[in-house]
């Protein structure tokens, strides 16, 4: 093979390199775009870890935060583990997850319609438990029997998770040790442990999912802005080349090209990237304010493994592993990039 032709096929991996690398870089941020969707619509999740409490008992703390002046959109749920649900037309049985709420079901599941305080008989299921039972996703107004008592299919929520959802009151039903709000503008989350404590009289936790979020986007942000100083410092040379040689040449052109996406992708991050200011230090040099932010990281990630979880976080779980596998991959990529010549002499 001739040097010309080793040449070209350099530059064609290289380019391919790039290429994935930019692909990778516009998939992990419209990912962390969507996963704040998620937490615009459930921004706080508490475990209430001293004591769990039964339907009678969240019922009187819905009551009581009604009558506050400025009280909160929430809901209080649990989740009951696998139980087995029966079709009442079919008889056909299934294994499920069931979480029983009291409060506004539809900050969990926001693209469906509300499960009613008054009607205890309605139940919400996943369309992955209603393909189980029914072998269909139209199932609306059918019926389920679960624990001798007859619910009617209210709505199906898309999931590939399997699951049944139903109002409860009574204080037979426990198990509720979750408290989940939605979201107010200029909330502060770290304070909203004490307000909750003070209002209601509610203890817990503070799962605050948007440090994962605003953590990988500033990681991915520091690895664009590098391609950007790469692909200009590169795109220097070329240019340089050409007023040398007064002729423009393919290389240089998709440089330029691959260049001008990079802007693209900068333009619109900085355009649509919103950090709310408790997650931003007044200064570089707070070293107190790092230390609490990573502690805050710690003592999340180990609620979330212990807490109990509903379809909507187990998405958004998946979605923060799933960028943070592209991310891994494109810091190696970036790191064997950089230090491919140290690399080559350290191999010879």
């Amino acid at each position: 093979m001739s040097m010309k032709s080793k040449r070209a096929n350099l530059h064609l991996f290289k380019g391919c390199l790039l290429l994935l690398f930019l692909v990778g870089l516009v998939y992990n941020l419209l990912t962390i775009h969507k996963l704040a969707e998620f937490s615009s619509f459930v921004q706080f999740s508490i475990e209430n870890q001293d004591s769990q409490l039964d339907g009678k008992r969240a019922h009187e703390l819905l009551q009581k935060n009604e009558t506050l002046t400025e009280g909160f959109s929430m809901v209080i749920w649990g989740r009951k583990g696998e139980e087995s649900l029966v079709a009442k037309e079919l008889g056909n049985s299934a294994e499920t997850q069931v979480f029983a709420l009291q409060g506004n079901s539809q900050i969990l599941f926001p693209n469906s319609p509300g499960l009613l305080p008054d009607n205890q008989k309605e139940c919400l299921i996943s369309s992955a438990l209603a393909t189980k039972l029914f072998g269909s996703t139209q199932v609306k107004g059918l019926a389920l029997i679960y624990q001798k008592k007859t619910y009617q299919v209210l709505a199906v929520v898309p999931s590939s998770h399997s699951f049944f959802v139903y109002e409860a009151r009574n204080k037979e039903v426990t198990g509720l040790n979750r408290l989940t709000l939605l979201s107010k503008e200029h909330t502060n989350k770290p304070l909203l442990k004490e307000t909750l404590g003070e209002r209601l009289g509610v203890t817990g936790q503070v799962l605050d999912y948007d440090i994962y979020r605003i953590f990988l986007l500033f990681v991915n942000t520091l690895l664009l802005f590098f391609m950007v100083a790469v692909s200009t410092w590169q795109l220097f040379f070329a240019t340089k080349s050409i007023f040398q040689q007064r002729k423009l040449t393919k290389e240089w052109s998709l440089r330029c090209l691959f260049w001008l996406l990079l802007l693209v992708v900068c333009y619109f991050l900085v355009k649509k990237t919103q950090i709310s200011s408790e997650y931003l230090p007044t200064k570089m040099s707070d070293f107190a304010f790092f230390e609490s932010l990573g502690k805050r990281m710690i003592d999340n990630s180990r609620l979330l493994l212990q807490s109990a979880k509903y379809p909507g976080e187990f998405h958004y779980i998946e979605g923060l592993l799933k960028t943070v596998v592209v991310t891994g991959a494109l810091l190696i990529v970036s790191l064997i990039h950089t230090l491919k010549k140290w690399l080559i002499k350290l191999i010879k």
